[in-house]
């Protein structure tokens, strides 16, 4: 049976996933960070933070 920590981080995940927003790495990361406890907010926003730059990166090549 998940705990209520699982359940929400699942749900955090769910959304993050849906919304296109990290790489599913990222997501995994996040999961176990705040599953066990260890994730903190700057941990979050470094981590969305490096993902939006890489896929801003990513396109720019692109567009060249």
């Amino acid at each position: 049976m998940a705990t209520p920590d699982n359940e929400l981080t699942s749900r955090i995940v769910d959304r993050l996933r849906n919304a296109g927003l990290l790489s599913e790495g990222a997501l995994a990361k996040i999961q176990e960070g705040v599953s066990n406890g260890t994730l903190t907010s700057e941990g979050w926003k470094l981590m969305v933070e490096l993902e939006l730059a890489e896929k801003k990166g990513a396109s720019s090549i692109e567009d060249k």
